[in-house]
């Protein structure tokens, strides 16, 4: 658990009133900006294209506040080991950080970076200076909570013989009414989703109206388990080649507020969805 004016990475807690590692001072860094301007030759103009944000970096100035010089270096290796952990060694690999400040608990994603410790004589008395760095992966603050909801297949009705007058041209073709189940997303900015899909069906396909759309292409198996990840630190499906060209994952986005969302197959199947989303905030 996080306590108030406190951080913590996996179980290791520092900050404020923390017994092993308080904060001395933090840094939240800046959110910069790529951009795509250009001079209008001939004019007195700069012409705006695109901003890109580049995330921030966190820096921390921490210390140990132990009663004894061992104590101190028992606090260091504490937060060291967490601090130089493997997730460096994988590629596209993020470290959660948690945080509560006035009362509430948010995240970020990133990676722990550049370590430092500065030992002198107040080690002695259990005062050890510590330094860190945390690259966020973008600048995007989230609420710990995950929410999600599942979804059942559509049916399609059952439908026997002819019915006339006949209409050209015929068609065998069943319909599939979708049911629409509403969700409510909270935050203040568009946030993303993680969809898996698991069980039978053909061609399964997940909308959320007039947002975007996830389908599937062929048949899945009763076993099967499809995950499409829009979080930008993986943006991926699970099983290369199982999504259609016109599922765009970067676009898989739940906006703040109500969203009516249908889940169906072309031709049957027992297959069940389910959304996942935190809440996302533009401020920490």
């Amino acid at each position: 658990m996080v306590n108030p004016h406190q951080f913590m990475v996996d179980d290791v807690t520092f900050g404020i009133g923390d017994p092993h590692v308080t904060i001395e001072t933090f840094d939240p860094g800046t959110v910069g900006s790529r951009n795509q301007d250009r001079l209008v030759p001939a004019d007195d103009v700069l012409s705006f294209g695109i901003d890109y944000e580049n995330p921030p970096l966190w820096t921390f100035m921490m210390s140990t506040d132990r009663e004894s010089e061992a104590e101190a270096w028992e606090s260091v290796e504490r937060i060291e080991q967490i601090w130089r952990g493997d997730a460096r060694k994988i590629a596209g690999q993020v470290v959660p950080m948690r945080y509560k400040f006035a009362d509430r608990i948010r995240m970020v994603y990133g990676r722990p970076r550049n370590f430092a410790v500065a030992p002198d004589n107040r080690m002695l008395s259990g005062y050890i200076p510590i330094s860190g760095q945390f690259q966020l992966a973008v600048a995007k603050y989230y609420d710990e909570d995950v929410q999600s909801q599942d979804f059942t297949l559509s049916t399609p009705p059952t439908i026997g013989g002819l019915t006339t007058p006949l209409i050209t041209p015929l068609t065998t073709a069943v319909g599939v009414t979708p049911r629409l189940t509403t969700i409510t997303v909270g935050g203040k900015i568009p946030t993303e989703v993680v969809l898996t899909i698991e069980g039978s069906g053909s061609n399964l396909r997940l909308e959320v109206v007039g947002q975007w759309a996830a389908q599937l292409v062929g048949s899945t198996d009763t076993d099967d388990v499809v995950t499409i990840d829009s979080r930008p630190w993986v943006r991926g499906v699970s099983i290369p080649g199982k999504l259609s060209r016109d599922t765009i994952i970067k676009k898989m986005l739940l906006p703040p507020g109500e969203h009516s969302v249908s889940f169906y197959s072309s031709s049957g199947g027992g297959a069940v969805a389910t959304l996942s989303w935190q809440n996302a905030y533009r401020s920490m």
